[in-house]
């Protein structure tokens, strides 16, 4: 069963937390957590926000393709390209 967190509970998240970026990503472009694992660099252009998805993390050191059988490009929100612009 998928749960679906409310804006207030993603605020009471502290922002010192080790798993904040990915839990943003997440939360603000509803990726798959394995597909959130298995960005690379390469998929994300900081410029257009644009992310391509063609992995997914299986398990450790392991990737496969997405669930999805055709490659997709997902379009980030502002403040999650923000995030990664700042971790790069």
């Amino acid at each position: 069963m998928r749960t679906i967190i409310t804006p207030e509970q993603f605020a009471a998240i502290p922002e010192s937390n080790i798993y904040y970026p990915l839990l943003k990503i997440l939360y603000h472009t509803g990726l798959r957590i394995s597909e959130a694992l298995g960005l690379t660099w390469d998929d994300i252009d900081l410029e257009t926000g644009a992310v391509s998805i063609s992995r997914q993390r299986i398990q450790a050191g392991y990737f496969d393709t997405p669930k999805t059988k055709n490659k997709c490009t997902d379009i980030l929100c502002g403040c999650a390209a923000s995030l990664l612009f700042a971790c790069a």
